[in-house]
């Protein structure tokens, strides 16, 4: 099957999960990456003061490569949504939309979540930096990588679908 797989990450709190579900409204196929990997079994190690998965990279980049065809249904289009999506094979993936957001909405949001404030802390230092944006260029390359700042839900769902629709 030749996949075009989207992949939608960003920064925790930039709305990845409400553009998913919106898409799937929509009828698109979309899958949190939480769950691809739970899937795979690759999520086993959970570290509690972080608040996260710890996932060793290489062995997630090793199974996606072997694995994620046979993991995937078969249809055209499907969407990957999560803030690791970096480590999904290049080959895969026809476009990569990053989510941004203004850094005060992001905070309330990651509080209005129960985040811990050195958690806060560091989703914010994540989106100062541009971690997720500068992980998938280095993933995808530049030309594979849109950086969408979500300011109106609406607006950033119609450029999600006109790039998936392009």
């Amino acid at each position: 099957m030749n996949y075009k797989i989207f992949v939608i990450n960003g920064t925790p709190g930039t709305g990845k999960s409400t553009i998913g579900k919106l898409l799937n409204e929509k009828g698109y196929y979309v899958i949190e990456e939480k769950d691809l990997y739970r899937q795979l079994d690759l999520l086993n190690d959970y570290d509690d003061e972080k608040e996260t998965y710890v996932l060793d990279e290489q062995i997630v980049h090793r199974v996606l490569n072997t694995k994620l065809e046979e993991t995937l249904p078969s249809t055209e289009n499907i969407v990957i949504v999560g803030h690791l999506t970096d480590l999904i094979p290049p080959r895969f993936v026809k476009k990569c939309i990053v989510l941004t957001s203004d850094l005060k909405i992001l905070q309330d949001r990651l509080i209005r979540r129960g985040y811990k404030e050195s958690k806060v802390k560091e989703n914010i230092e994540a989106e100062i930096f541009k971690e997720c944006y500068l992980r998938s260029i280095e993933a995808f390359g530049k030309d594979k990588v849109i950086e969408i700042l979500n300011i109106d839900i609406d607006e950033t769902i119609n450029i999600v679908l006109n790039l998936i629709n392009e």
